[in-house]
């Protein structure tokens, strides 16, 4: 948090990777909105490991990582679309306009 700290002190953007485990995945509102707080430049990245060919207990399953997605993107939606870039929203919406990313 220092660095952050520092960063926003001397306004310099910069971007934060949030993994999301089977913990955090829980909290879409609460880490979304601290992160806004922060920057202009959010990534989420799903935690999803195997352990002997299993998934790993602390990753993401697929419902849990759509379920966070839909509430991130509603709270965009309503909050901060065309102000706050979200990696896989600014992603999903160039595909959607046929411009590769």
């Amino acid at each position: 948090m220092k660095g952050v700290e520092l960063l926003m002190k001397h306004n310099i953007p910069f971007n934060i990777l949030t993994a999301v485990n089977d913990i955090n995945s829980q909290y879409p509102r609460e880490i979304y909105s601290f992160l806004r707080g922060l920057t202009d430049y959010i990534q989420f990245l799903p935690v999803v490991e195997t352990d002997g060919g299993n998934i790993a207990h602390f990753s993401v399953r697929p419902e849990q990582w759509g379920k966070f997605l839909r509430e991130i993107l509603g709270i965009w939606l309503k909050h901060d679309g065309g102000r706050k870039h979200v990696q896989l929203i600014d992603a999903a919406l160039e595909n959607m306009k046929g411009i590769p990313c």
